[in-house]
């Protein structure tokens, strides 16, 4: 190839990079109707928990949604939702559990996270957030997906003060399938694709998550795939027997995360639900 066509395509590749990269920063500095920040939350061992909070330009308090990513992810995954619910005056954090994975910001290695550890993380991030002077803390909702469901589900359960839980294809079994393996000594050095540690089987031993949540007077919302091949909707039918104030919708076609239409079809029943319970 010519030198001076080895330049020139240097020079639109390096373009483009800065393209992306102004856009980006665009984002977060320059929208009109809301700002995105990094917030760094601290436990009690001074541990760092990172969030990343939309928070929209309006005078007075909004709803405020905290999104738990599941297994093996990050905050990221709550990104997709934040970008839609913005738009209805709602504060969204989402946040990175501690070893919640390898490209996690906040501390911690994914050999000493277990979902208590996760439900440690969250209430320490709920009690600061519930702190900030543009949060209506009656209308405060937890939110996660898989393993993050879970979380979300026992935090619910534990804080009556929260308005709503929304459960995406919660894997509700996932604790008494840990607590067996620990108990069979089949402890493993993954759970799918992430390396845990003991303390992912052994923290669970005495949790039972169906009993737990069945003490939670709190609004649920349900949202699970009919395809979903990890996580069996059958695992969140049994929930409904157990909840109190609990609303369920299938997304016909959906399997285990909600991506494109699914996702749409999920922020719809969302909304829909929001609404109907005055959160927005």
């Amino acid at each position: 190839m010519d030198k001076k066509i080895k330049i020139l395509f240097i020079i639109i590749f390096v373009l483009i990079i800065s393209i992306i990269l102004f856009f980006g920063a665009m984002r977060y500095k320059n929208n009109s109707k809301y700002s995105i920040e990094e917030i760094w939350f601290y436990n009690d061992k001074d541990q760092k928990i990172f969030g990343e909070l939309y928070k929209p330009k309006k005078d007075g308090k909004v709803p405020l949604i905290i999104y738990s990513h599941g297994l093996g992810s990050t905050y990221t995954v709550g990104e997709g939702y934040a970008d839609k619910l913005i738009d209805y005056d709602i504060a969204i954090l989402t946040i990175d559990f501690r070893g919640g994975s390898d490209e996690s910001k906040s501390d911690g290695s994914t050999r000493e996270m277990s979902i208590m550890t996760e439900l440690d993380d969250l209430r320490t991030v709920l009690n600061e957030a519930k702190k900030w002077d543009f949060v209506d803390v009656d209308k405060i909702v937890v939110m996660g997906g898989s393993q993050g469901g879970v979380v979300s589900a026992l935090m619910s359960a534990e804080d009556q003060s929260i308005n709503t839980a929304v459960l995406l294809y919660p894997a509700l079994t996932l604790p008494s399938y840990a607590a067996n393996m620990y108990k069979n000594g089949d402890i493993r050095d993954k759970m799918g694709s992430v390396y845990v540690g003991e303390n992912y089987f052994s923290d669970v031993v005495d949790l039972d998550v169906y009993e737990t949540i069945s003490k939670d007077e709190n609004n649920i919302l349900i949202l699970h795939g009919d395809e979903d091949g990890t996580v069996s909707i059958s695992v969140s039918e049994r929930a409904l027997e157990v909840y109190k104030n609990v609303e369920f919708h299938v997304i016909e076609g959906a399997g285990h995360g909600f991506t494109g239409n699914n996702r749409k079809k999920a922020l719809e029943y969302i909304i829909e639900y929001f609404k109907k319970n005055d959160i927005i």
